[in-house]
Order: structure tokens, then sequence, then C-alpha cells
């Protein structure tokens, strides 16, 4: 997440995508929307479960400890920009 590139074996690796928040303090809403409510305010260095990522959205959901929302794609590492997951 810092940049760093290098080779990983398979056998190491989770079938699952992860998330790691990064800048600031950072709300988790409730829908992919500015205006949603937030469910909880995330930490620089949470991790999560990445769950989707539509299309033309500037939002994912993901899933932080016994929660579910929606964050900003530019709020977190472990995804694209231009990715989108369904």
């Amino acid at each position: 997440w810092e940049g760093s590139e290098g080779w990983v074996h398979q056998s190491m690796l989770a079938g699952r995508r992860t998330i790691m928040v990064i800048g600031a303090v950072h709300p988790l809403r409730s829908a992919d929307s500015e205006t949603a409510p937030p469910l909880a305010m995330v930490e620089p260095g949470v991790v999560g479960l990445l769950m989707s990522c539509p299309k033309d959205s500037l939002f994912c959901r993901v899933g932080i400890g016994n929660r579910v929302g929606w964050i900003k794609r530019t709020d977190f590492w472990g995804v694209h920009r231009s990715e989108f997951l369904n």
C-alpha cells in the first residue's frame, strides 16, 4: 500500500479482496452517497473486506468489523480508481 512491489506465492494469498483506510478518519456511510448518514468513523490503517465497487460510482461497499457500508474510493487502498466489482 506504500508503493512497494514484489512477488508473493499464490499459496500465501486468500481468495478475498481487502482494503486499508488511508489518509484521515473517514465516514463509513449507509449508502453510496455523500449525504448518506455515517454508520461509523473509520481511522487510517483499519483493514476491511472489499465487497463491491459499482461502475461509475465514487463509493465501494465494504465490510469493516461487524458493519457493512460505503466508503469513497479515494479514502482507501485496495482498488484501482477505474476498477469496478460486482
